[in-house]
This record gives structure tokens, C-alpha cells and sequence, in this order.
């Protein structure tokens, strides 16, 4: 969840599993094309990687909004599961 300031309410930022795993796996020098889908909650390591990814998706999306709102955008949650989101 990302806090937005100026604006009301909160933004979710969702970011498939499968996703994640090939953006760590490329990040650690693992396959370019990867053979299988891995389920099991993130690392303490992996959270912080795309923790990382993350934050410069923010700065990307502040620069985008710019011309529209000044936008100060903030990590206010992360969950792995989406139904304890409200």
C-alpha cells in the first residue's frame, strides 16, 4: 500500500509473484528464462531487493504525475497476501 500525498485514500501497488521471482532471479545473475514457478513467501533478502525495485518505480511514477500534482509517495504497507488488504 503507498501512501499519496496530496491525494485521499492510499494507492495498491500489485506485483505478480511470478514477477518478482524472475526480477530477483535476473538481479542475482540467475537464467533469463526460468523453468518453473516458485511458490513460497519471500525472503527477508528477496523483500528487500524488490523493496529496492520498488523505490525506483515510485521515483518513475512521481516524474510521470509531475505535470499533474507534486506527488510524495510513500511505502505505508507491504503484504504478500491480497485479502488482508483494506
Amino acid at each position: 500500500m503507498l501512501a499519496v500525498e496530496p491525494l485521499e485514500g492510499n494507492w495498491i501497488l500489485d506485483i505478480a509473484p511470478t514477477l518478482s521471482y524472475s526480477i530477483i532471479d535476473r538481479m542475482l545473475g540467475g537464467d533469463p528464462d526460468p523453468n518453473e514457478a516458485i511458490r513460497r513467501p519471500l525472503t527477508e533478502i528477496e523483500n528487500r531487493l524488490i523493496g529496492r525495485v520498488v523505490e525506483l518505480f515510485l521515483v518513475q511514477l512521481k516524474n510521470s504525475w509531475e505535470n499533474i500534482v507534486e506527488l510524495d509517495l510513500t511505502i505505508e504497507k507491504v503484504e504478500s497476501n491480497p485479502q488482508l488488504v483494506q
